[in-house]
């Protein structure tokens, strides 16, 4: 009977870290998911006044507005690698998940395969073992 309770509470303990693993990584895939449209909206802001100084030079040759869009393209391409590092840390959280769940993911190709996978039944790469005490 004491075998059974200890069972019972080891898996009692279990789901209950499985449902805060869960809620933290749809509270941070939330956030991080509204971070990124925040991050395109100013993108397709700078797009469109692009456009605008590109149409006022077509209109005017003697306009000058070069240097304006060159200086907004290079805030395009900041504005690309923060959503590409904000979608990095997004495929963290779900490999963070996954691996809470007893799962391994792929790192070249994301498929998601049991704990004990030695390569990819999708691409053939091999899995990588993170263990948890090197995060």
């Amino acid at each position: 009977m004491e075998d059974f309770i200890k069972n019972l509470k080891k898996e009692f303990n279990k789901g209950v870290a499985a449902v805060s693993a869960k809620s933290k990584e749809l509270i941070e895939t939330a956030k991080i998911k509204g971070q990124i449209e925040d991050l395109k909206e100013s993108k397709r802001r700078l797009f469109q006044e692009i456009g605008e100084i590109i149409y006022q030079i077509s209109l005017d040759p003697n306009h000058g507005g070069e240097e304006v869009i060159k200086e907004k393209c290079r805030a395009v391409t900041e504005l690309d690698q923060q959503i590409q590092a904000k979608e990095g840390e997004l495929k963290k959280i779900y490999q963070e998940a996954q691996e809470a769940a007893g799962k391994s993911v792929c790192e070249s190709c994301g498929a998601v395969m049991g704990e004990d996978a030695k390569f990819c039944s999708n691409c053939g790469a091999r899995i990588v073992k993170v263990e948890k005490g090197d995060n």
